[in-house]
């Protein structure tokens, strides 16, 4: 029995450690659809800005609002659309700023609050490849030890513990009777 538990405790490990692995990749893969996202919003909303610079003192604000104020439904539409440009942009702005912002935060945004499409994107276009740096294999191998600690623990708390205590209980109690003093 305890071969199939080093066994076990074995495959988990080395599954853990090639999931770890992928994870610097998804990052950066991350992190460079983020950029090419924040690039791209930047090129929409250049020519509003050239607009805003040449007629409102570079208040993209001022823009929208008489694009949205004037009579006509067609520019009142258009001011919403430049709006929404806007938005964008100042929404991958800041996670772009925060991603850039350093390496556990890149993480830290990449795994748990990312955007939402860039994210869907990625996960599209990933390929499993394997990056060997230093930065990879330790996260792979500090995935796979702590994973592996984890899943050991709650196996041994699940399964071993209570078998102990049942084995504990169903032991026969002996008990001493005091003899009595001899006269």
């Amino acid at each position: 029995m305890n071969a199939v538990f080093s066994y076990v405790r074995l495959l988990v490990f080395l599954a853990c450690c090639l999931v770890g692995l992928q994870v610097p990749v998804f990052v950066d893969e991350y992190g460079e659809e983020l950029s090419a996202r924040v690039s791209e919003s930047r090129v929409a909303l250049e020519e509003f800005q050239d607009d805003a610079d040449l007629y409102f003192e570079g208040s993209l604000s001022r823009l929208i609002e008489h694009y949205k104020t004037n009579g006509d439904e067609v520019f009142a539409a258009g001011g919403e659309s430049i709006e929404s440009i806007h938005q964008r942009n100042l929404f991958l702005e800041e996670k772009w700023t925060a991603y850039a912002s350093g390496t556990w935060n890149a993480y830290l945004q990449a795994i748990f609050a990312p955007v939402a499409d860039v994210e869907e994107a990625v996960w599209t276009q990933f390929n499993y490849a394997v990056q060997v740096d230093p930065v990879s294999l330790g996260f792979g191998l500090t995935m796979g030890l702590l994973f592996t600690i984890v899943s050991e623990l709650t196996f041994r708390g699940c399964v071993c513990l209570p078998r102990r205590m049942y084995r504990s209980f169903r032991r026969p109690r002996i008990s001493v009777s005091p003899e009595a003093p001899a006269s």
